[in-house]
């Protein structure tokens, strides 16, 4: 009976272990505002309140990151008392019967609470091993950071220089005949504004000579803005308006959703530039209509 009794408290006891340990890992993320409720214990266990085992009464007060990890410990600490209550009843039993099973029965006590122990020991060991962490009882629930997008972050104004690198290239393109349908995201916003800064020369080079090509035919509402899942800065990528004008210069009349053309475009006195317009219509990421080009 005691040793069924003994096994069941080891194998609890190991699945508490593996499961409370993982269950507490603690991550280096941002810490999200959560309120922890706080209780008053009417009869505190060991080590499970906040001020240790000097409170009294009211003073008893618990909460899960103290109780939890108390809880814990007093586990093991009762494992082992359990571990070496069963190690003195099995030589209690070995010196106390002149019977050769009695003193076989006495050594099975003695050794299951000797193994019980070493498999105490090793999964703690083993846990410790993968990561020290899954040890730790951290009760912080972690805040989600989703980046926006390589353009920048979400809300946060743009510099006096991006502001103005922004505006000079949108100055440049107008005078090639690219239009830009609004001014720069100036408070890190995503609709109604348009950024330009950051853009590769590759890129520049093939919206001038589109520009030429077919003057007021773009009218860009798209660049490095935050908020694109492909667009960012130092990337060839920027998205226009549909127009009549732009739809004859690619040969397309109705274009439909996720239609391809490419363009190779001559720029005097440099390689030639490749542009991939691919129509995106609204929805499914998109917030309205429009061509994403790529240069390359």
């Amino acid at each position: 009976m005691i040793k069924t009794i003994s096994k069941k408290v080891i194998f609890v006891f190991l699945i508490i272990l593996v499961v409370s340990g993982t269950f507490f890992v603690h991550t280096k993320t941002s810490r999200a505002v959560v309120e922890i409720k706080e209780y008053t214990v009417l009869a505190p266990l060991p080590g499970t309140t906040k001020g240790g085992g000097n409170c009294v009464g009211a003073d008893c007060k618990a909460d899960l990151a103290s109780y939890i990890p108390g809880l814990f410990n007093l586990i093991i600490g009762l494992a082992a008392v359990v571990a070496v209550a069963y190690i003195i009843y099995g030589g209690f039993l070995y010196i106390t019967t002149d019977a050769i099973m009695g003193k076989e029965e006495g050594k099975k006590h003695i050794n299951n609470a000797i193994y019980g122990l070493i498999m105490i020991s090793v999964a703690w060991l083993i846990l410790y091993t993968i990561n020290p962490r899954i040890l730790e009882f951290k009760l912080n629930i972690d805040a989600i950071t989703v980046p926006s997008g390589p353009g920048g972050t979400l809300g946060v104004p743009m510099t006096a220089e991006q502001i103005a690198e922004s505006n000079a290239i949108r100055t440049s393109l107008s005078n090639e005949g690219v239009n830009t349908y609004a001014g720069p995201c100036t408070n890190g916003q995503t609709t109604g504004c348009v950024n330009l800064n950051g853009l590769p020369a590759v890129a520049l080079d093939g919206l001038a000579a589109l520009g030429r090509n077919c003057p007021g035919c773009l009218n860009l509402s798209g660049g490095t803005e935050a908020g694109h899942e492909t667009h960012g800065i130092g990337r060839p990528i920027v998205d226009s308006l549909p127009s009549q004008g732009l739809n004859q210069y690619l040969d397309v009349s109705s274009p439909t959703n996720r239609q391809t053309v490419t363009k190779v475009i001559r720029v005097q006195g440099k390689p030639d530039v490749t542009a991939t317009f691919t129509y995106e219509t609204a929805g499914g990421g998109s917030s309205g209509n429009h061509w994403h080009i790529v240069f390359s």
